[in-house]
């Protein structure tokens, strides 16, 4: 138990850059912007990680792999897509003791979840139409 702020800055790297870091990333904003923009993703999702594990008397610092799980497998049955549970376990792995001296999102249960996720669940890539088709000789001939 105990208070737990967000997670610290430089946590964002804790699993990788979620897709919403590389998003901004590529937008070429500053580094601390980014981290500014992140940190305010990630304090929710450490703060909802926090009240569940009061709710389910869980230490939420050094609880087993299983319970993180638990606590995805609940976020996920709400609808939740992959990337969106990537930056709750990056969340999450900014403040939990490593398992195994690993990182939460290191740890190989936490890395079959998530692609199992994936498989249950497609990301959704927003259609790009496609541009009209003209045949080659339409064009030369014009």
């Amino acid at each position: 138990g105990g208070y737990h702020p967000a997670p610290p800055p430089g946590a964002v790297e804790a699993v990788g850059v979620a897709p919403k870091g590389a998003q901004l990333i590529a937008s070429g904003l500053s580094a601390e912007v980014i981290e500014t923009i992140l940190q305010k993703l990630y304090a929710l999702k450490w703060k909802l990680f926090t009240s569940w594990c009061g709710e389910h008397q869980q230490d939420l610092v050094n609880c087993p792999v299983g319970t993180v799980l638990e606590f995805l497998q609940a976020r996920f049955s709400t609808g939740l897509s992959h990337s969106t549970l990537k930056v709750y376990v990056a969340a999450i792995s900014a403040y939990h003791a490593p398992l195994g001296g690993l990182s939460v999102g290191k740890d190989p249960l936490v890395i079959r979840f998530l692609r199992g996720v994936l498989r249950l669940r497609p990301s959704v890539r927003p259609h790009v139409p496609t541009p009209p088709f003209e045949p080659i000789e339409e064009i030369c001939d014009s």
